[in-house]
């Protein structure tokens, strides 16, 4: 069974529930760009997450937050060689809920596609008798048996995932007609709309496939996928997108909110340092997958005494998270000062290395005006830039490249708010 599709149309919760009715281990591959990132589903539960170098839950998380809009493939595959997840289709909803991820309502039929509960239970039992036959033989007959199976279960799904399941996988599908195109993208009831006849090593394809066995026939012909080694890189001729482009207009979903050191409000994410000698240090929900990234910031002081600084975490090492009031961790952070002045330190554990000591700058707008920070990250090169000015660049081999992002404040009652992030691939 392969299925292609957009996240967007469908949902992690469909892919779930699909993956349970097929009662085996599915692999989803999610790919935006050269970010990808994998989930596994055995049976009823997300066993597996891996995005970049997190894995687990936050994994999961990053995920939702920064690939909702992302291609996927869906296929059977082998059960992971460990599981760091174990969330069940409700327990996984609740958690796209709680980061603010749009979720569709799982019991919404529409009225206008399926009279009552009768004519869903004849047209889900009659798909389900021509479907058990052909899901003995092919791939695409366990996924119409599996749709099937969908559809026998109005309380759980109902008709609307069917559609959408079914719309997601109709350009890969080409025995289904233009007719039940039509009818899809109309909503409207069809006696074969989950019909998916098995599709043969010859058959016509819209996705020229690779040659493959005949055993290994999918939805589309598609080539042959493997989890380990396929990669999709971006078309060279095009600018890849950024993973997170956040203006805080409103709350933002998925970061810190720990009073008094980290809050949100008036369309501003604040930083406070409001403890003597104290910073405070937020890691970014979604981080990086590559090496050599880009970040970009805009801040603004609002409060406290003239000095102190604020700042771009790169290159923050494994371990404990920066959560506002933590005062360790290993990582750089690469500042500008509201008196006009940069400066570039390395955190190791319990005190600083300087890299660059308090430098003045014309290209730092003094006071309270706003201030957009650039960070470029070049194997062991720091590339530091100010309103799109560079101001300095370092070199420093301590800290392995990759490793997480975030954003800075210090200085004694400096108070600073976040307009602004974005977190995309060097270019």
């Amino acid at each position: 069974m392969m299925l292609r599709g957009s996240l967007e149309n469908i949902g992690l919760v469909f892919i779930a529930l699909l993956s349970a009715e097929l009662k085996t281990t599915s692999w989803l591959r999610l790919i935006h760009g050269q970010v990808s990132a994998e989930l596994a589903f055995q049976y009823d539960r997300v066993v597996w997450a891996a995005f970049g170098n997190q894995r687990g839950l936050p994994a999961l998380d990053a995920v939702v937050l920064g690939l909702g809009k992302a291609d996927f493939l869906l296929e059977e595959g082998p059960a992971p060689r460990e599981q760091n997840l174990s969330l069940t289709v409700g327990e996984l909803r609740a958690r796209l809920v709680s980061l603010g991820a749009p979720v569709r309502r799982l019991d919404a039929v529409p009225t206008t596609v399926v009279a009552d509960n009768a004519s869903l239970d004849q047209t889900a039992d009659s798909v389900f008798r021509r479907s058990s036959v052909e899901s003995q033989r092919s791939p695409s007959g366990r996924l119409t048996a599996a749709l099937a199976g969908l559809a026998r279960t109005r309380a759980r799904v109902g008709l609307a995932v069917l559609l959408a399941l079914v719309a997601a996988a109709l350009p890969f599908v080409p025995g289904v007609s233009n007719h039940l195109r039509e009818l899809v993208a109309a909503g409207q009831p069809a006696p074969e709309i989950i019909v998916v006849r098995a599709i043969s090593p010859s058959a016509p394809t819209a996705v020229p496939a690779a040659p493959q066995p005949a055993s290994r026939a999918a939805i589309g012909s598609a080539p042959e996928f493997n989890l380990e080694s396929q990669r999709v890189p971006a078309p060279p001729s095009l600018p890849e997108q950024p993973l997170i482009d956040l203006r805080f207009a409103n709350q933002p979903q998925g970061w810190l909110i720990k009073p008094p050191f980290v809050t949100w409000s008036n369309g501003a994410y604040r930083l406070a340092a409001d403890v003597s000698s104290r910073f405070v240090a937020v890691q970014a929900p979604v981080q990086p997958v590559r090496e050599n990234v880009t970040i970009s910031a805009t801040f603004r002081k609002i409060g406290g005494p003239p000095g102190g600084g604020y700042g771009i975490i790169v290159r923050h090492q494994n371990g404990e998270p920066l959560e506002g009031s933590f005062q360790g961790g290993r990582y750089y952070v690469l500042e500008a000062a509201d008196r006009g002045e940069v400066g570039v330190w390395r955190r190791d554990d319990d005190h600083w290395v300087d890299l660059l000591s308090w430098t003045h700058s014309d290209a730092v707008q003094t006071g309270g005006a706003s201030n957009q920070l650039g960070v470029q990250t070049i194997g062991n090169t720091l590339v530091f830039r100010i309103n799109g000015i560079e101001v300095t660049r370092q070199t420093d081999a301590a800290l392995p490249s990759g490793g997480g992002v975030g954003i800075f404040v210090g200085g004694d009652g400096n108070e600073v708010a976040v307009d602004r992030f974005s977190l995309g691939p060097d270019s």
